[in-house]
């Protein structure tokens, strides 16, 4: 009879082996948060562990003890070194791409506004009676719409207050608003002028920058450092700084994405920001990132709005510069999944989560009960319609398709079709402002007419994309594509004029002030979506008189006397703009040259 075999754990290698694997096990709850959450073998080394260390991820390890203990102070060190890292890296790279940025400028001809320079910094911060600072922080949050802003006034006045010094908004995000909010009061009349005591915008430019990079330095004030550059940008870009701009944004957008503020998707949304102080550290979607968990349903709410600020700017800059956006839809990383913005009351009193989820993949299929537009606030409108405008942007950059490539034209044709659905869904989805704003005053919704602006654009876009396909009888017809682009060039026109006027109406009365939602920010893309207006005008023009065939001629949708006047509307329009916004006088100049 055979003898038994020998059973593996009396094998002295097998036993080994087993105490080999023994070590390398850590004691359980000695892992790291991070590693634990990416189930990746964690070392436990501290105070960042070596998987952390090599992918540059945040290392958190969890504390039995509440409050600042030991644990805390190594998770918060470890946060701050991976800041001083990313701000070195990312002041690094702007020296290193200084050239290349400068070129790009030039390939698109857009350069600093005329008499436009970088203001010398200030030897000590001015310090501002509170009474003062208010009454300017009052003045942006009454016209805050006109920036696309939804920061919280009440949230911004509650931290102002509070005992602790630490707990109060950093000075760098209160410069950005002071910055802004005197921007804005020279274009508007109100009962006192601005204080004396209140510095310079060159002042308070040179101050924000300052106290902004050593907000960056506090862990705990990512969040103003992000509000306050998403203000800051804005006003670079009103200024037709278009260069500094793009600098602040490109940097803050890749901060953005580290602080994951891209992705409050339904999943981040269904945590009550109530029950943390009773939730195990690792339990929430935000332990781990680099803003950590939110205090209270205001703060989320101002995370979302601030992620929004900062990816307006970035879209707005992308469709005025022609450079790439900093979120790309087709990236996991970069890929946007949060909740489209609802306004500071909602997120207060958290009727902000009683809304279906919704964000930018909705836009493009819709879930089915759901109306796209029924519950949208103004920003969020303006937003949509941003969304589309840059897809077709991308889309006419990839027109150039090799002729033979049948497999690659479908694919476009695929592209170009449900983008076009998309956007004559939203455009059917709202109403024209100029058919709601009644005539006596009160509020005038020239927001929906510059939405409304965005779709033809973007159709004017999509038929040009489209021309690459006529060769192929499946697709579209040249002549209608061109009709298409008349027909919305025309239209662009007429919305133009109507907003125009309306931006010229008195702001005197105080309820007219509080009520009218339009801002500058719209005003400056208006004048650029006057630009591929002309030029199809222009194009139509040249087209009507080449035509030798009389009938033909006079069957055309819009006349030779029809273009010529609306081309004339739209270079009065950007002339008139180009005082109070310098940076369209380089559309103004390209229009021009292709005239004559």
């Amino acid at each position: 009879m055979s003898q038994p075999s020998q059973q593996p754990g009396n094998d002295d290698s097998s036993g080994s082996r087993m105490a080999k694997i023994k070590s390398d096990v850590l004691a359980r709850g000695k892992a790291c948060l991070t590693c634990r959450e990416r189930k990746v073998k964690c070392d436990g080394k501290q105070p960042v562990c070596t998987p952390c260390g090599n992918s540059r991820r945040d290392c958190v390890y969890a504390t039995k003890k509440r409050g600042p203990g030991a644990g805390s102070v190594v998770a918060l060190r470890g946060k701050l070194s991976l800041l001083e890292e990313r701000m070195n890296s990312l002041i690094d790279e702007s020296s290193r791409h200084s050239a290349e940025v400068e070129a790009s400028a030039e390939s698109f001809n857009m350069e600093f506004a005329p008499g436009m320079s970088v203001p010398s910094m200030p030897l000590q911060v001015t310090e501002i009676p509170p009474e003062d600072r208010d009454y300017v922080l009052e003045v942006l949050f009454r016209v805050q719409h006109r920036v696309l802003s939804n920061i919280d006034r009440d949230y911004i006045f509650e931290r102002l207050a509070h005992p602790d010094p630490n707990e109060r908004p950093h000075p760098g995000l209160i410069s950005a608003l002071l910055l802004v909010g005197v921007c804005y009061s020279h274009a508007l009349s109100f009962t006192r002028p601005i204080p004396a005591t209140i510095p310079s915008m060159d002042d308070l430019l040179a101050q924000a920058h300052i106290q902004l990079r050593e907000c960056l330095g506090n862990v705990d004030r990512i969040l103003d450092f992000l509000q306050g550059t998403a203000l800051v940008c804005h006003y670079l870009f009103r200024q037709g700084r278009l260069q500094e701009a793009q600098y602040m944004s490109a940097s803050t957008s890749r901060l953005a994405i580290s602080c994951r503020i891209h992705q409050i998707d339904a999943t981040v949304l269904a945590e009550d920001p109530n029950t943390y102080s009773t939730l195990p550290l690792g339990q929430s979607k935000w332990d781990g990132t680099l803003l950590g968990r939110p205090k209270s349903s205001a703060e989320l709410g101002q995370r979302i709005a601030a992620f929004w600020e900062i990816f307006i700017n970035d879209k707005v800059l992308s469709i005025v510069t022609g450079l790439l956006s900093s979120f790309d839809t087709h990236s996991a990383e970069t890929h946007i999944t949060t909740a489209w913005p609802r306004s500071a009351e909602e997120y207060r009193s958290r009727e902000a989560f009683s809304f279906p989820y919704s964000s930018v993949d909705d836009l493009f299929n819709i879930p089915a009960g759901i109306d796209p537009t029924a519950m949208d606030i103004q920003s969020t409108t303006t937003l949509k319609g941003i969304v589309l405008l840059e897809r077709s942007n991308r889309l006419l950059g990839l027109s150039s398709i090799p002729r033979h490539n049948m497999e690659a034209h479908v694919h476009f044709f695929n592209q170009l079709k449900e983008l076009r659905e998309a956007v004559d869904r939203f455009r059917k989805a709202i109403p024209l402002g100029s058919d709601l704003a009644p005539s006596a005053p009160g509020p005038c919704y020239s927001y929906i007419d510059v939405a409304h602006m965005m779709m033809h654009v973007a159709d004017i876009n999509i038929n040009r994309s489209a021309d690459t396909l006529c060769e192929y009888e499946q697709f579209w017809d040249a002549s209608t594509l061109h009709d298409g682009r008349v027909e919305a060039a025309k239209r662009i026109v007429g919305l133009s004029q109507h907003i125009i006027r309306d931006a010229k109406e008195p702001l005197e009365m105080e309820y007219r002030l509080e009520l009218i939602p339009f801002s500058n920010a719209s005003c400056v893309l208006v004048g650029f979506f006057l630009t591929p207006a002309a030029i199809v005008m222009i194009e139509h023009m040249r087209l009507l008189k080449e035509i030798d065939d009389e009938e033909a001629f006079e069957d055309s949708a819009v006349t030779l006397h029809e273009a010529e006047k609306d081309l004339a509307s739209a270079i009065e329009t950007l002339v008139e703009m180009t005082e109070g916004f310098p940076i369209l006088g380089v559309q103004l100049e390209k229009i021009q040259s292709l005239r004559e």
